[in-house]
């Protein structure tokens, strides 16, 4: 069978999997919507779906779509594609023609493609024309954030537009906004007016994207997970300091606190415990070997959570804490080691992100930064691997 008719197939069962069987159950509204999705726009032709997109993501954001038919304000026989557009842009131009009365922020349409509840409640809050702030988000909106909300790029969750939108009232420029929402605040966090400080330091403090990333991931390994999760220390099963502020404090004590508390992580030890832990399945990308003066570097994958968490406990970082992503079969995370005889040394932790093959993340012991020469390594495995490199 040919990829072509494998990739039709993969839709096929995808659009199957989304709808009641047999057929003779299959409300109507969706045999019409999808035959009207399909003669007139790329976005289920199997040709036009990328490799690296999941063929269900299509099918069942239609699917939410037709089945939130009580909330349309046009009806989908009247929909035209626009012509000669990508399907991101079709399917942004078939969620405005159903359901918004008003514009939208860019963002918006994009809801649809991940499976959240509230975000598609806050999707009909704002297609009726209600403002954001009257919506009552976890992250409290102020009147300075909502221009920045509502200017924010398409390729945001509702959350990271906020947070977007925070970092921007507060000051920060592009760089630095787009690296607060890539960080763990995508996410919703308790105690928001901790994180509103946080991000108030760190655009006072012109702190660089790179930094900003650390600081808000030491911040969050400190303040909100388990020690166990967060390093996988054993039987530490609370975060290790709850009350952490950052509240009138300078950035040079706060690099000061992450240097200490790497000292006092040098003090655990370094072992696996004797209990069974989880494993899962290898991605299909390739190890690698690359002969070098000292022996040869090699680039293996982790799969399982006590590999995960000897990795993480040597190199001094919190790659423990991707155990669920790692499970999930999301992100995969591999190590990059020296070998010489019967010797290795782990050298850098490497993160890909697996749906879109992207190498996302690569850091050293003590979350330093790769060295040239380590990252031609890295950068030599993602050519042979197709990978992406998105640092």
């Amino acid at each position: 069978m040919s990829a072509s008719n494998h990739r039709r197939l993969d839709v096929d069962q995808s659009i199957s999997a989304v709808l009641p069987v047999p057929m003779v159950f299959r409300p109507r509204r969706f045999e019409i919507g999808l035959s009207i999705i399909r003669a007139r726009s790329l976005l289920l032709k199997p040709s036009a779906i990328p490799n690296s997109e999941d063929p269900e993501t299509m099918p069942q954001a239609i699917h939410r779509l037709i089945h939130h038919r009580s909330w349309w304000c046009r009806p989908i026989e009247s929909w035209q594609p626009p012509r000669h557009a990508s399907r991101r842009v079709q399917f942004d131009a078939l969620v405005r023609h159903l359901f918004a009365k008003y514009e939208l922020p860019a963002f918006m349409p994009g809801i649809w493609l991940r499976n959240c509840r509230l975000e598609r409640q806050v999707f009909q809050h704002l297609a009726k024309g209600l403002g954001i702030r009257q919506f009552g988000w976890p992250i409290r909106c102020t009147k300075p954030m909502v221009p920045h909300f509502m200017s924010a790029p398409a390729d945001l969750t509702v959350t990271q537009a906020l947070r977007w939108a925070q970092a921007f009232s507060l000051g920060a420029d592009k760089p630095l906004a787009r690296a607060i929402v890539n960080t763990v605040l995508r996410d919703r966090l308790p105690n928001d007016e901790f994180w509103n400080e946080a991000i108030r330091l760190l655009v006072h403090q012109s702190v660089g994207p790179t930094e900003a990333t650390d600081i808000i991931d030491f911040l969050y390994r400190q303040r909100c997970i388990s020690g166990t999760r967060a390093y996988g220390l054993i039987d530490f099963h609370r975060p290790l300091q709850p009350d952490f502020s950052v509240a009138g404090r300078s950035l040079h004590w706060l690099r000061q606190r992450m240097a200490y508390w790497r000292d006092e992580v040098e003090t655990e030890p370094v072992h696996v415990p004797s209990v069974q832990c989880d494993t899962w399945q290898s991605i299909d990308i390739g190890h690698f070997q690359k002969p070098n003066a000292d022996g040869k570097w090699t680039i293996t994958e982790i799969t399982s959570s006590a590999e995960l968490r000897a990795e993480g406990l040597s190199m001094r970082h919190c790659v423990y804490s991707y155990l669920a992503r790692c499970r999930r079969r999301l992100t995969s995370i591999w190590s990059l080691k020296q070998v010489s005889g019967q010797d290795d040394t782990r050298v850098l932790t490497i993160e890909v992100h697996n749906r879109s093959r992207s190498i996302v993340q690569v850091k050293g012991k003590r979350n330093r930064h790769p060295t040239g020469d380590e990252m031609s390594v890295v950068k030599t495995w993602a050519q042979a691997e197709n990978l992406r490199v998105t640092l």
